[in-house]
């Protein structure tokens, strides 16, 4: 009967080692995780990918999410450069509304916001601009 207690309290031990070993590295990945300091992606989302020049418009939208696509507020005052190519001119064709910055092609999300937007108005002119 000696042996066989002796044999269950080895195996009881031999799980707890196992157990044990799982436990520190979970925590010792939690506490990783935990202080990694990750920078924040911005993602661009546009409400309207074409407008109408009568009184047509879009938002842009910078979201900031982290590498697991999680919304993440800003830890500084973030600027995001927004670069407008094509035929259209900027105060001719399209205008841009933007109450996060006074350069019109500067998103400034504040610290603790986790996006900031633009808005482009159409501007209604006798032109017919290619689509």
């Amino acid at each position: 009967m000696r042996n066989v207690n002796l044999y269950i309290c080895r195996l009881y031990i031999d799980k707890m080692k196992r157990f044990f070993s799982f436990f520190i590295l979970s925590l010792f990945l939690s506490a990783v995780n935990l202080f990694a300091q990750t920078e924040p992606i911005a993602h661009l989302v546009v409400d309207q990918s074409s407008i109408e020049e009568d009184g047509g418009s879009t938002k842009l939208r910078i979201n900031l999410k982290d590498a697991s696509e999680n919304a993440m507020n800003a830890t500084v005052v973030t600027n995001v450069v927004i670069t407008i190519s094509g035929s259209a001119t900027l105060n001719t064709d399209y205008s841009i509304t933007n109450a996060t910055n006074s350069d019109e092609k500067i998103i400034t999300i504040p610290v603790g916001a986790s996006s900031g937007f633009l808005t482009i108005n159409a501007i209604n002119d006798s032109d017919v601009e290619p689509l």
